[in-house]
């Protein structure tokens, strides 16, 4: 008979060592009342998740299928079920497609969108949506959600033009004096003027109609984030883009390249986080 490289002894230790781990681990998390922005690796799509001061959750689009899923998983603390906020840019697959496997396994509060109409597959979310009794808004130019001392503004385009994606929820969060700019798929021509900012989800995937020099000179985004698959048959992002972004020496990151992107913001600082690597910015 084999003898067990491990004696009763040693297993214990080792357990009560992996015990220990991981309730310093939960208890960091725990306690950290940073807020924390995560831009998901859902694919060729956009999704987000913020945990604003460790405890109001809000998942900003959700990518075209439940791989949002995994990316809830492992930023939303496993305790937590329930989505007060609910936001989708626009009405396509590839910001809308998770939503209806979030809706199976999570609650949400509020659902918020820039239209209830759509594709077949979309009204069938919408039609989930309403079964579960989830309160729907259509936030307009200029409304404000306070979250404490954190709140959603939004300058959304809505009813410019007929393409879906210029009508596009367009909105910042805001700490502090910290801002990051949320921009689904509108065209780089309807980006409001605002002034600085800190951190740009990048319009469309970097498609070469998403950002144009004189706006992104004027925002100057300490970090710019590009939500985009792998080989995407688009071509996204559009070198356009990124030589933009090298000729302004502008920082930008992909998710295609670096999976969820992760920030931690606090007072007037804001940290990332990602695969090993990590940055620091004071604004």
């Amino acid at each position: 008979m084999n003898q067990s490289p491990f004696t009763r002894k040693q297993f214990f230790i080792a357990l009560g060592v992996s015990l220990t781990a991981l309730l310093i681990l939960f208890g960091v998390s725990f306690f950290d009342n940073r807020t924390k922005i995560v831009f998901c690796d859902v694919g060729q799509g956009d999704g987000a998740y913020i945990r604003i001061k460790n405890k109001i959750d809000v998942v900003v689009d959700a990518g075209p299928n439940r791989q949002v899923l995994d990316c809830l998983g492992r930023h939303m603390p496993f305790y937590d079920r329930r989505i007060e906020i609910a936001i989708l840019s626009h009405p396509n697959k590839d910001h809308y497609g998770g939503y209806t496997y979030i809706l199976d396994r999570y609650q949400i509060d509020n659902f918020l969108t820039s239209s209830t109409a759509g594709s077949r597959t979309f009204k069938e979310l919408v039609d989930k949506i309403k079964r579960e009794k989830i309160k729907i808004s259509l936030p307009k130019y200029g409304t404000i959600i306070n979250i404490g001392n954190d709140r959603l503004r939004f300058y959304s385009a809505v009813g410019v033009g007929r393409d879906e994606n210029d009508q596009s929820l367009v909105f910042t969060l805001e700490e502090n004096g910290f801002r990051v700019l949320f921009t689904g798929d509108i065209s780089g021509n309807l980006l409001p003027l605002i002034g600085k900012i800190d951190i740009l989800k990048v319009p469309h995937h970097g498609s070469k109609s998403g950002l144009n020099p004189n706006w992104l000179r004027l925002a100057e985004p300490k970090v710019s984030v590009i939500s985009v698959g792998k080989k995407n048959r688009y071509g996204h992002p559009a070198q356009e883009v990124l030589n933009l972004f090298k000729a302004l020496k502008l920082n930008y990151l992909r998710t295609d390249e670096k999976g969820d992107i992760v920030f931690r913001i606090w007072n007037l600082k804001f940290e990332i986080f990602n695969q090993f690597e990590f940055y620091k910015f004071e604004i």
